[in-house]
This record gives structure tokens, sequence and C-alpha cells, in this order.
């Protein structure tokens, strides 16, 4: 049973992975692993697929070539990887986020942590 789950997987991958990314230029390799690893990287973890979505939206609408099914794959299994760094990102876009808006106390992980700790 799990040699079939494993056969399958493998067949999934070189079906919609592999034999697609060797298709490609390497321009439109680097533009999808950017755009995947990018907004994979966003700062709200669990919204990230939803803003990849939105960008292959507004890609598909004013793009002269829209995006293959293939391409999206390729993008959101990239953007589905890059997930930890995202949650590692965490306190560089808190501390960002404080300096971007000016607050007076700015937002420092070690506090928050200190903090949560405390209660």
């Amino acid at each position: 049973m799990s040699l079939n789950i494993c056969g399958r997987l493998k067949d999934w991958f070189i079906n919609h992975l592999v034999t697609p990314l060797h298709e490609m230029s390497w321009t439109e390799r680097f533009i999808l692993i950017i755009f995947g690893f990018w907004f994979g990287i966003f700062p709200v973890p669990g919204l990230s697929t939803a803003v990849l979505v939105f960008g292959f939206v507004i890609v598909n609408r004013y793009s002269i070539q829209p995006l293959t099914v293939s391409e999206t794959t390729v993008a959101t299994t990239i953007n589905l990887l890059a997930t930890p760094f995202c949650i590692a990102l965490i306190p560089f876009w808190m501390n960002l986020g404080s300096l971007l808006f000016g607050l007076e106390n700015r937002c420092n992980a070690k506090r928050i942590v200190d903090e949560l700790c405390v209660n």
C-alpha cells in the first residue's frame, strides 16, 4: 500500500514539477522561483498562498502571456516550501514594521517571548 502511494507521489512530482521545469527556459524558471519564494516569505503565515493566487490573477489579467498550469504549480510548490522561512522571518518583519511606522516601543521578538513566558 505505502509503496503504491510513494510511486504515485513520485509520478506526480515528475509529471507536474520536474518535466515542466525541464521544458522551461532559465528565465521562466528564475521568475517562477522568485515569484513563489517572495510570496512564500510574505509576513503573514497562512496567507502567503492566497496572496500568491492573487498575484497569479493579476499576472494572468495584465500579461501578454498568461501563466500555464505547470508554471503555477511550480510557483505554488516553491511558495509552500518557503513557509519555514516565513515563520523564521517573523521577528524581522515585526522589527521592520515598527521601524517603518515609527513606533516608540519597537517590536522586539525577545521582549515578546519574555512576556509570553512570564505569563
